[in-house]
């Protein structure tokens, strides 16, 4: 019985905290960016995109589905430090481990809703959650692509199902960025770009400077998980001082938000 309730109770306790505001905390103001145009106060509630439901059904099958292998590249990076906090852990994770929470995912439909990005690259898809967010955004917006990549194969066809029945706006690569970029994008310009992959400021910091050249004037890069380790802490501190960017915040000390000129 108690069982029972509790996967009852489950998706209401999961939508009220969707629906609590996010902390905003500045690093970086500047009162003309759009960062500062759009995060006004100390707290920011997003809006649920019309498909919130039906991204939470798909997120609690693919949570059903159990425990999935990492990528052994993952798996290289989190054995060798043994500081981070997965070190050591089984090489495992299920969807609910490594997703987005419903309410950052509002935070992702809503930005690309309200930017209208021509392109999307999110590096690290994982299961998809983020993904379906994103596209969902997109189909508010009506237009503009998501471009994910993620080496790991059974994670990708699990997310590539998933991103599908939201929208077809989305490409889901089975690479890392670091390979498959040049060829998916060619001369594409990114307008946002969500680095959720590896969370150590060897490859965080890699991949931004991969990214960099491609960004459009006035794009913003996402990264998750700013307070995953000391390492990851610092590299966010160090970024958002970065005067390569014009604005920073982070919200709930969990995605930290970085805005080009």
């Amino acid at each position: 019985m108690a069982g029972f309730l509790r996967r009852l109770l489950r998706p209401i306790r999961r939508e009220l905290a969707a629906r609590a505001p996010l902390s905003v905390g500045w690093v970086r103001r500047d009162d003309a960016s759009w960062l500062a145009a759009h995060f006004q106060g100390t707290t920011f509630r997003p809006p649920a995109p019309p498909q919130s439901a039906l991204i939470e059904r798909i997120a609690a099958e693919t949570e059903a589905l159990g425990q999935q292998a990492l990528w052994e590249g993952y798996a290289e990076a989190y054995l060798r430090d043994a500081a981070l906090p997965w070190a050591g852990k089984a090489m495992t994770r299920s969807s609910e481990q490594v997703r987005s929470q419903p309410r950052m995912g509002r935070v992702f439909a809503w930005l690309a809703a309200t930017r209208r990005p021509r392109v999307i690259v999110e590096v690290g898809t994982a299961f998809g959650i983020s993904g379906m967010y994103w596209v969902a955004g997109l189909e508010q917006a009506g237009a503009g692509e998501v471009v994910t990549f993620d080496p790991n194969e059974t994670w990708h066809a699990i997310a590539k199902g998933n991103i599908a029945r939201i929208s077809p706006r989305a490409t889901a690569v089975p690479r890392t960025m670091e390979d498959a970029i040049s060829e998916t994008l060619g001369g594409r310009p990114v307008d946002l770009c969500f680095i959720d992959a590896i969370h150590t400021s060897e490859f965080v910091r890699a991949q931004l400077d991969l990214i960099l050249p491609r960004l459009a004037p006035g794009a913003l890069v996402l990264l998750d998980d700013i307070t995953f380790s000391d390492d990851m802490a610092a590299c966010w501190r160090a970024l958002a001082e970065d005067k390569r960017f014009r604005a920073s915040l982070a919200l709930d000390d969990r995605v930290g938000l970085l805005e080009l000129p």
